[in-house]
């Protein structure tokens, strides 16, 4: 096992589960840690870059390593009323 270079802290237990299964992420090598923190051994550039191809809005914290990602607010949804 290597050490990790980078730790993701997640709000989420369901998104740090859905994060570490996710196969677009296989090539950061996403490791879980605990229920919300997950390790890669990849560079945090190329974390960072994968989880936001992958459709996530990771935010890097500090020079450490440490990426915070947290589960986005639920979209409002658009109503409509029309009068016919």
């Amino acid at each position: 096992m290597s050490a990790p270079s980078c730790v993701l802290h997640i709000t989420d237990t369901t998104l740090t589960a859905e994060l570490a299964a996710h196969r677009e992420l296989a090539a950061v090598r996403l490791r879980l840690l605990a229920p919300t923190v997950l390790t890669s051994s990849a560079a945090v550039d190329d974390v960072l870059a994968a989880l936001r191809d992958a459709g996530y809005a990771p935010v890097h914290e500090e020079t450490g390593g440490t990426i915070r990602i947290e589960c986005p607010a639920a979209p409002a949804l658009a109503t409509t009323n029309d009068a016919a």
